[in-house]
């Protein structure tokens, strides 16, 4: 299987997969990257010593988050060879690239322009992060940064056995609560959680970022 069969596949699963309207625009696909495809991500997984905390890297402010460790997509080690590198390489040719992004851009549109005002012309550009969360790792409510505007997460566990450890899907108790899109977290008790997806193999959420797209 060729890399753009790959990217098609994925392209083809996301498409299809209805938008969910409430209480913000989001969607869960299951089978998103080919079988084949997704096995060679789990061999190519980095180990440990390629993944950085989270707080080191600048993404955060304060040393937030410690418990989150990454590897940036768009800052492979260039000097260092090491095994999976190449795959991750091919990985972010297409994942990053302008194809893909003008795909999603395109397919969630109409979503992107109802939830805020953004300026014309509009500028865009793609971010990936391979992420793997600690034991005490743990975040509040949020809707996610201002300069995001379609927010993704490919679940890549072995199996099915962590299911109840998907993305949380919130609605405020009290509309009155001043929520914006911002990168501020809220606390549990002004929330209500409605749903959770689960984290199983060859999954992705995804959500329209909006003043009221409150997940964890």
């Amino acid at each position: 299987m060729n890399i753009q069969e790959v990217e098609e596949h994925v392209k083809y699963q996301i498409a299809n997969t209805p938008v969910r309207q409430y209480p913000f625009p989001h969607f869960f696909v299951e089978n998103v990257f080919p079988d084949e495809y997704y096995q060679k991500i789990l061999e190519h997984w980095p180990g440990a010593d390629r993944f950085q905390s989270i707080a080191e890297t600048g993404r955060t402010s304060g040393g937030a988050y410690k418990e989150r460790h990454v590897v940036a997509l768009q800052k492979l080690d260039k000097e260092a060879d090491w095994q999976g590198k190449a795959f991750w390489e091919e990985f972010s040719e297409w994942f990053l690239g302008p194809r893909f992004l003008q795909f999603m851009v395109l397919n969630y549109r109409n979503w992107i322009m109802k939830g805020r005002s953004l300026p014309d012309p509009l500028q865009v550009s793609s971010d990936g992060l391979l992420v793997q969360d600690h034991t005490n790792y743990a975040i509040g409510p949020h809707t996610d940064a201002p300069h995001r505007l379609v927010s993704t997460l490919f679940y890549c566990p072995p199996d099915d056995s962590q299911a109840h450890l998907g993305t949380s899907v919130y609605v405020p108790n009290d509309k009155a609560i001043p929520i914006q899109i911002s990168p501020a977290h809220y606390e549990h008790k002004f929330f209500t959680r409605i749903n959770t997806m689960p984290f199983i193999p060859n999954s992705m959420f995804g959500f329209v970022v909006s003043p009221n797209s409150a997940m964890e």
